[in-house]
């Protein structure tokens, strides 16, 4: 569970916090327990006639491979498993200057 002084900034809905490796800031929360989604910083989630398309969303690193978009991307992913309504997933890189 988080840290308790991390609970009431979170609430108690935080399963895990995510830090930043160059700052140690909290950069995201992820709760197995509610439906709400994150706040995605390195994927775009976005839902058109049923088909939801993740882009992976940092051009100024050639969106190399994270942590917080590791989790982001099985965050993104369980919602669309959960959700009856996608029937197609589209995965696609954001370059510099699109």
């Amino acid at each position: 569970m988080a840290p308790e002084a991390d609970s009431k900034r979170y609430g108690k809905e935080a399963d895990y916090l995510l830090l930043d490796p160059g700052t140690k800031n909290i950069c995201l929360t992820v709760s197995f327990k509610g439906a709400a989604f994150m706040n995605y910083q390195q994927i775009k989630y976005e839902v058109e006639d049923r088909i939801l398309t993740i882009t992976l969303n940092r051009p100024e690193r050639l969106n190399a491979y994270t942590e917080i978009l590791r989790a982001e991307m099985i965050d993104a992913l369980d919602h669309a498993d959960a959700d009856d309504n996608i029937r197609a997933i589209i995965v696609k890189n954001q370059f510099r200057g699109e």
